[in-house]
C-alpha cells in the first residue's frame, strides 16, 4: 500500500486524508520496538488546556516505563450511562510492569475540524466513554489529539474541557502532537533498526516518505547556499552641461 501512495496511485479523494494517514503512521509505530517507536512519539506530546490529573500519571513517564503497547484502530464505544457513543481513531493500551494497563485515546485530524458541540463534542465524548470503558481493569490516562497545526489548538481543547467540567469526575488530561513532527521520529527509528530488521526499516522509511509527500513536515530552512552575483558601486561619467543626479549608479561587475 505504501508504494501505491508514494507512486501516486491512491485516489485523490483519500490520498493524505486522516484515516489513511492514521493507518500509515500508527501501523508503522505498532511494528517498531516501543523504545524506538511509541516512546519517542509520545515524547512529542504537549499538554493541552485544563484537565484533571490522569490515573496513569505523566504521558511521557508512562510511555518510558511501558514494555509493550497494544494498538486498536477505530473501536466503537457506547458505554453505559453515556447519551452518545464515540469512535476514537486509535486506542493505545500501555503495559507498565507492576501496574494495571493504561488506556490512552487518540483522535487524529487532517483536512477536517473537530466535530460536535455541547454534549456531542467529539473529544469530550471520547474521554467520557473511555473513562467508563476502562472501568476497573485499566487506568485511564487521557486523550491525545493529533493534527497538522503548527501550534497547539488551544481552542479545540479548551472547548472540550469546558464540556467535560459539567461532570468533573469524567474530565481528563489532553495532549497534542503535530503530524509535522512525526517524520523525523520514523526516520530515526528506521536508522536504528536497519541492521537487525531491514524489512521493518524499509517500511518505516516509506511511512516517513508518505508524510513528506503529503507536506506534513516543518520548514527546515534553505537547502543550500544561493550564489549572489557580485555588485559594486561605480561613478557614472556625465557631460558637464548635462545635469544627472545622483552621479552614482549601481551595476553588476563583469
Amino acid at each position: 500500500m505504501l508504494q501505491a501512495i508514494l507512486k501516486g496511485k491512491i485516489p485523490r479523494s483519500v490520498d493524505g486524508y486522516e484515516d489513511l494517514l492514521t493507518s500509515v503512521v500508527f501501523g508503522a509505530l505498532d511494528q517498531l520496538p516501543v523504545a524506538f517507536g511509541f516512546q519517542p512519539f509520545l515524547d512529542l506530546a504537549k499538554s493541552g488546556t485544563g484537565g484533571m490529573d490522569g490515573d496513569g500519571g505523566d504521558l511521557s513517564d508512562v510511555a518510558h516505563r511501558a514494555v509493550d503497547v497494544d494498538v486498536e484502530f477505530w473501536p466503537w464505544w457506547h458505554a453505559d450511562g453515556e447519551p452518545h457513543g464515540a469512535e476514537p481513531d486509535v486506542t493505545l493500551t500501555l503495559k507498565v510492569p507492576g501496574q494495571p494497563p493504561t488506556l490512552l485515546v487518540v483522535e487524529c485530524k487532517r483536512k477536517s475540524p473537530k466535530s460536535g458541540r455541547g454534549d456531542r463534542d467529539q473529544l469530550a465524548r471520547q474521554v467520557r466513554n473511555g473513562r467508563r470503558i476502562a472501568g476497573t481493569t485499566r487506568m485511564f490516562l487521557g486523550l491525545l489529539y493529533v493534527t497538522e497545526d503548527l501550534s497547539i489548538p488551544e481552542g479545540d481543547l479548551a472547548e472540550s474541557h469546558a464540556e467535560l467540567r459539567r461532570e468533573p469526575v469524567l474530565d481528563a488530561p489532553m495532549w497534542w502532537i503535530s503530524w509535522r513532527d512525526v517524520g523525523p521520529i520514523l526516520s530515526d527509528a528506521a536508522h536504528r533498526v536497519r541492521r537487525s530488521m531491514p524489512l521493518l526499516a524499509s517500511l518505516t522509511e516509506d511511512a516517513a516518505a508518505c508524510l513528506e509527500r503529503w507536506g506534513l513536515e516543518r520548514y527546515q530552512g534553505c537547502t543550500g547556499a544561493q550564489e549572489v552575483p557580485p555588485y559594486r558601486f561605480c561613478r557614472r561619467f556625465t557631460w558637464p552641461h548635462v545635469k544627472v543626479a545622483p552621479p552614482w549608479t549601481f551595476g553588476r561587475m563583469e
